[in-house]
């Protein structure tokens, strides 16, 4: 048997070569990342996440504090619009019509149309309760104006601001302003109130629309025993017949009337100035109930109204409403002064 010879130097030089090799495999090992479960990666997430969740919370503390910045400014804003408003109180609770008719478009422009449009209905609410019967013709001036050049929205508030003021029970028809108002003849018929109170009174009275008779324009002639204002501004006068039959005739306040034709308007105010002139006289006068004696030719357009205990009312309700023009055939002689109240005589 030949004896084991020692390993040649290439023979070592492999062996050690193999070891290594081995090592740096098992170094290799030891050193890779290990490979984390679900709890490892959370962790490892967390500090992102809180990151995240803070930001979110200081985004939207920011967003809140400029929200409550921009309310608190909005809030001053409007603080500062109403102690303007405030500065126009005195015009608004005064006795001069005309400066409150400019305090409300003042409002209007601080605020807008429709707050100033409930500000001229209280305006007038307090006037009426005091020691007038008699809209305030500043606040219905406002109105008005707003019905005629206001936008959709605020001209239709404004008509019924108008009829919160002046009335409600067919108003439209009552002032012409309604919508069979193309349907009206104003080539005035001449006959007589006897005639007219004999109408039959339709069954049931319309609430918007026209029957025939108040499609037409008459003209009569009568004694104007009668003259007074109603709550809602008409002119209510009482003319009479040489039987003594009776019969209404009513003239708007120009501010009171809704629709867009100057020329209506203008009779209004026409026809008012007669009656101004000849029987109301002062402040104090404009609130009586006057009588008198005068002859008057006057001319309206026909209107069945409701009876309900209307001064001078025909039998059929029937009327001049409104009234569009007036002639004094006589001068007047008054008769009485008595005080008038709020009574029926729309």
């Amino acid at each position: 048997m030949e004896p084991e010879l020692p390993n040649s130097p290439s023979d070592k030089l492999q062996d050690l070569e193999e070891r290594h090799r081995e090592l740096a495999k098992k170094v290799q090992e030891l050193t890779k990342p290990q490979e984390k479960d679900i709890w490892d990666k959370l962790g490892s997430l967390t500090g992102v996440i809180v990151a995240i969740v803070g930001g979110l919370f200081s985004l939207l503390y920011n967003y809140h504090q400029s929200k409550q910045d921009d309310a608190l400014k909005k809030n001053q804003a409007e603080l500062q619009k109403i102690q303007l408003v405030s500065t126009f109180m005195p015009y608004l609770s005064g006795t001069d019509e005309r400066a409150r008719t400019i305090a409300l478009f003042e409002v209007q422009d601080i605020l807008n149309a429709k707050a100033a449009l409930a500000l001229a209905v209280n305006v007038n609410s307090a006037k009426t309760a005091g020691d007038s019967v008699v809209p305030s013709e500043g606040a219905v001036e406002y109105i008005h104006s707003v019905a005629q050049t206001g936008d959709p929205a605020d001209r239709t508030a404004a008509v019924q601001a108008l009829e919160n003021i002046c009335g409600k029970e067919r108003w439209a028809v009552k002032t012409l302003a309604d919508q069979d108002i193309s349907q009206v003849n104003y080539r005035p018929l001449r006959t007589s109130i006897e005639e007219l109170t004999r109408l039959e009174t339709p069954s049931p009275i319309p609430a918007n629309d026209r029957v025939d008779p108040e499609r037409k324009t008459y003209t009569v002639i009568g004694t104007l025993n009668t003259v007074k204002l109603e709550a809602d501004g008409d002119y209510h006068l009482v003319l009479q017949a040489d039987t003594g039959q009776t019969m209404v005739a009513e003239i708007p306040s120009p501010g009171c009337y809704s629709g867009n034709n100057a020329d209506i308007r203008s009779d209004f105010q026409t026809a008012r100035e007669t009656i101004d002139a000849a029987f109301l006289h002062g402040a104090r006068a404009r609130l009586s109930r006057i009588t008198s004696d005068a002859k008057v030719e006057v001319t309206g357009v026909g209107f069945f109204d409701r009876i309900h205990g209307q001064t001078g009312m025909a039998p059929n309700g029937f009327e001049l409403h409104p009234v569009l023009s007036i002639r004094l055939l006589q001068e007047p002689k008054p008769q009485a002064t008595k005080p008038s109240g709020t009574g029926a005589g729309n």
